[in-house]
């Protein structure tokens, strides 16, 4: 797969976790669950193409509730090694 390429699965994420994510936290919930290395402008520069907007202002998303808890991450990092996202998925839920 390309450097750049994305499957529909990483896009529908995409546009599910950006209203509750910066970029920076996005990147890093992306490549946990994806088990990628994309960078905040290689990401950033997917929502501008796909036109994903995150529907509130950068004050807002300070004080917005994150998708994941620590703990929640803790998980997906533990977890997602050997795992595909539809796996991982489901052990999460």
């Amino acid at each position: 797969m390309p450097l750049h390429s994305y499957t529909t699965e990483q896009i529908d994420f995409l546009r599910r976790a950006y209203p509750y994510l910066t970029v920076k936290s996005l990147t890093r919930a992306f490549n946990c669950v994806f088990d990628e290395s994309r960078t905040a402008t290689q990401i950033r520069s997917t929502l501008h193409r796909y036109g994903i907007r995150s529907g509130h202002s950068p004050k807002l998303m300070e004080n917005r509730l994150r998708l994941f808890t620590p703990e929640q991450v803790e998980f997906l990092r533990n977890n997602y090694a050997g795992r595909s996202a539809a796996e991982l998925t489901a052990l999460f839920n």
